[in-house]
């Protein structure tokens, strides 16, 4: 029997395309279009130096990336998804970000190494949350 992780792996992986364009390029009212605003302010607000290292798990199409990327951030992103990662590197070449398939409850970067990691819609596919947050404190920078 599959876990929740990897039915929403083979979601995403099917409906890529189809999940960029419903909901990011359709509405700009969308729920998620608000949370990516909200998601830009923080980031502003608590990692104001450009040069800080940021990883977007769950990285989905790219589009949070592309903006940090247009504010001058510069990172990573990883997904499940290789459908994502595709759309991903498809609209960020030569913007600073690097993407790749992963797992978030194992990323496999070394500790210590990011300013900020933004996990928006991703604990919800975990079967349980603790895995995940405990590596995302791994790879996080103290302070």
């Amino acid at each position: 029997m599959q876990n929740l992780k990897e039915k929403a792996g083979l979601y995403f992986e099917k409906n890529a395309l189809r999940y960029k364009e419903d909901y990011y390029l359709r509405s700009k009212i969308h729920p998620k279009w608000i949370r990516h605003q909200i998601i830009l302010q923080l980031v502003e607000e608590f990692i104001p130096l450009r040069d800080s290292l940021i990883l977007d798990v769950g990285c989905g199409p790219g589009l949070l990336a592309f903006d940090l990327a247009k504010k001058g951030y510069q990172g990573f992103g990883i997904d499940i998804s290789d459908g994502m990662i595709n759309l991903s590197k498809d609209i960020l070449k030569g913007k600073g970000w690097n993407f790749s398939v992963g797992d978030v409850e194992q990323t496999k970067f070394e500790e210590n190494k990011f300013d900020c990691v933004i996990a928006s819609g991703v604990i919800e596919y975990m079967n349980e949350d603790l895995t995940m947050l405990h590596e995302m404190q791994r790879i996080l920078k103290p302070g």
